[in-house]
């Protein structure tokens, strides 16, 4: 050693390490030949400093895409390698290299860089971890909407989705789905959440509100017609099943009914409002209306009243017979029967017509009615049964005074019979020799008798010839004795 630092490891042998301390050092080689002479040489050895590798790159990688790291520059050469959860993807001898990140998160992998310089190496190491804890961003998600019906609830749409990640790769969408009840099947809110996930299992997630609210009413397309009737029991039932409905949601509609009455005059005349109303699962409801018409028009039917009669007598009249009268209605209940007598006057008490007429009326007030002719006609003449004896006088101042309260007679009607006379005198030959008759007139009842033929009673002075005269007054000639 003949200057600098250094130690040499063997200094008998022709070849020897020496280990440089100093940046230069002049080593001296001697040489002792056979002969004993001696020859020397000096070397200076001048020490270059090793170079030092370096690294650039992330510490923290994604999965993807692949990342690079950079070695310093100046160097003569360089040589890359990895383990663990990397692979080098392309030239490994390059001041650039390019690592893909393994499959695992939260695993790192090892780069290893060797550099050359002025024939000395280098060497640099450097871990990177492959890992994501930054979640991806949604910026949109289907839109919330409100919907009438269970049915019409859209179906989840990933598609839709619109998401970043700060590492590249697929990000996986997925959804869940909160039902939030109401009041009915057509009446919910769902919330349905969308997340994305990263490869990292970072995930952020964003809430779409689906509201159901069924607030349509169903629609009735058909009812029972409109009807008028005559009788309350002609009614129809009410009829549920008639009533065609359908519902923007579908499902089974609930159909009722009921009725407002709107009453008449009478238990056949009214109106009724039969109101049917469909209801849905939610509670929505429409109605409509059938009007039925009671109205009792028609009037009873009389089949029989008593029949037509003609009599003698006014006491003979019959009495009026309501329950004789026979009739029907097209409704039920009970008919009214009662009548009423027109007279028409005739020429005394027992001669004259009766129109009695028989009404039947309904609980409506609807009536019809049939007449009965009574006829009243006295056409029977009193029956005289005794009047004053026939008498032979013999003399005209012997002729009894008429006696008309001696007439006995009976009539077939009820009533005085007024009895009269007349004298009609046949002349005979003397003063004292006639005859005489006298008719006797019954008068007709002012009651019960119409006029008619009156019998006579007669009354007869003996002729002249008739033996009770036995002569004539001597102004008159002598009557004849004969007997007539």
């Amino acid at each position: 050693m003949v200057s600098g630092t250094a130690t040499i490891e063997g200094t008998d042998t022709l070849v020897t390490t020496a280990h440089v301390y100093s940046t230069t050092a002049t080593l001296r080689l001697t040489v002792v030949q056979a002969n004993g002479c001696t020859e020397s040489d000096d070397v200076v050895l001048t020490v270059r400093p090793l170079p030092v590798g370096s690294i650039s790159g992330p510490a923290l990688v994604c999965r993807s895409p692949p990342r690079n790291s950079r070695g310093q520059t100046g160097m003569a050469g360089y040589s890359w390698s990895a383990a663990g959860n990397g692979v080098i993807s392309g030239p490994t001898n390059a001041q650039t290299v390019t690592v893909n990140a393994g499959s695992g998160c939260g695993a790192s992998f090892t780069l290893t860089l060797t550099v050359s310089s002025n024939s000395c190496p280098g060497i640099a190491t450097t871990d990177v971890m492959v890992n994501d804890t930054v979640a991806p961003t949604i910026t949109s998600i289907p839109a919330d909407i409100t919907v009438q019906c269970a049915g019409a609830v859209s179906a989840p749409n990933h598609a839709a989705v619109v998401a970043t990640d700060n590492c590249n790769g697929a990000l996986v969408i997925t959804h869940s789905d909160e039902t939030l009840p109401g009041s009915c099947a057509n009446k919910f809110v769902i919330k349905r959440t969308y997340t994305a996930t990263d490869h990292c299992g970072n995930s952020t997630s964003q809430t779409q509100t689906i509201t159901v609210n069924d607030s349509t009413t169903p629609v009735i397309t058909s009812i029972p017609t409109n009807v008028t009737v005559q009788c309350a029991s002609a009614v129809p039932a009410s009829n549920d099943g008639a009533v065609v409905a359908t519902d923007n949601c579908g499902g089974t509609l609930v159909i009722t009914h009921s009725d407002q009455i709107t009453p008449g005059s009478c238990a056949n005349k009214f109106v009724i409002q039969r109101t049917y109303t469909a209801t849905d699962a939610c509670g929505n409801s429409s109605s409509r209306t059938q009007t039925i018409t009671v109205n009792d028009n028609t009037a009873p039917v009389i089949t029989s009243i008593p029949a037509d009669v003609t009599l003698q007598c006014a006491s003979a009249m019959p009495a009026p017979d309501d329950g004789a009268v026979i009739a029907t209605d097209n409704c039920s209940g009970t008919l009214v029967i009662t009548h009423s007598d027109q007279t028409t006057p005739g020429s005394c008490v027992n001669k004259f017509v009766i129109k009695r007429t028989y009404t039947a009326t309904d609980v409506c007030g609807n009536s019809s009615s049939r007449t009965q002719t009574i006829t009243v006609n006295d056409n029977t003449a009193p029956v005289i049964t005794s009047i004053p004896a026939d008498v032979t006088l013999q003399c005209a101042s012997a002729m009894p005074a008429p006696d008309d309260g001696a007439v006995i007679a009976t009539d077939n009607c009820s009533g005085a019979i007024a009895v009269t006379h007349s004298d009609q005198t046949t002349p005979g030959s003397c003063a004292t020799s006639s005859s005489s008759s006298a008719p006797i007139r019954p008068p007709t009842s002012a009651a019960t008798v119409a006029a008619g033929p009156r019998p006579s009673l007669s009354t007869t002075t003996p002729p002249p010839s008739s033996p009770v005269f036995q002569r004539c007054h001597s102004a008159v000639r002598q009557c004849d004795a004969r007997a007539r």
